[in-house]
């Protein structure tokens, strides 16, 4: 039987999408498992405005360049920049995914600091640009691991201080394999019940 909390979840979100976006146009709230085909897609659903908010005590978003692998709708980043992120970004598999972000961030005009791209994550060449990474469980372990491999690929060239956030359930291995990784905090969303696991490196 499923916690109460998901049924109280579940009411929150369609109250938000049906009375404060859908009439502005926007649509981040509604789950999408529409896509689900393999590794590549494990569906959508939004972390909530309350759970990234937690993330922002527990990593300090002031400034940063942030980047959510696996994005979809474009949720976190929005509120990352809200929380003080100099820019955030998404990297999303799906271009259906991709295209309601894109329009989403049209409607809230902040496109200028608020990105998708709608590229295969193991394919993006930008990992370097960005401080915080957040990835909420989104691909099976092997293809989590090879985005990792590609992302630490790209930032071991310099000395910047960089933050991964892994949400959900996670590859941990993929990124603990790193001797220069040093685990930063873990313990339980309160809002979402989910595990924090954070490492920095550099």
């Amino acid at each position: 039987m499923r916690p109460i909390r998901d049924y109280i979840r579940a009411f929150e979100y369609l109250f938000n999408y049906l009375l404060l976006e859908k009439p502005r146009g926007l649509d981040f709230s509604m789950r999408d498992l529409s896509e689900i085909k393999d590794g590549q897609q494990h569906g959508y659903a939004m972390t909530s405005d309350k759970a990234v908010k937690h993330l922002a005590n527990l990593v300090d978003f002031k400034d940063k360049s942030f980047l959510d692998i696996g994005s979809g709708k474009g949720r976190v980043p929005y509120k990352a920049y809200k929380l003080g992120a100099k820019t955030a970004e998404g990297v999303e598999f799906s271009q259906k995914l991709h295209k309601i972000a894109l329009n989403n961030y049209e409607i809230l005009r902040v496109s200028n600091v608020c990105k998708s791209n709608c590229v295969d994550a193991t394919q993006f060449d930008r990992y370097s640009q960005f401080n915080i990474f957040f990835l909420f469980n989104p691909f099976e372990d092997d293809l989590y691991e090879a985005v990792i491999d590609r992302l630490m690929e790209q930032c071991m060239s310099d000395d910047i201080q960089r933050t991964i956030i892994c949400y959900g359930g996670a590859n941990l291995k993929a990124v603990a394999k790193y001797d220069y990784v040093s685990l930063l905090f873990e313990g339980i969303c309160p809002h979402r019940n989910n595990r924090i696991v954070i490492y920095t490196f550099n």
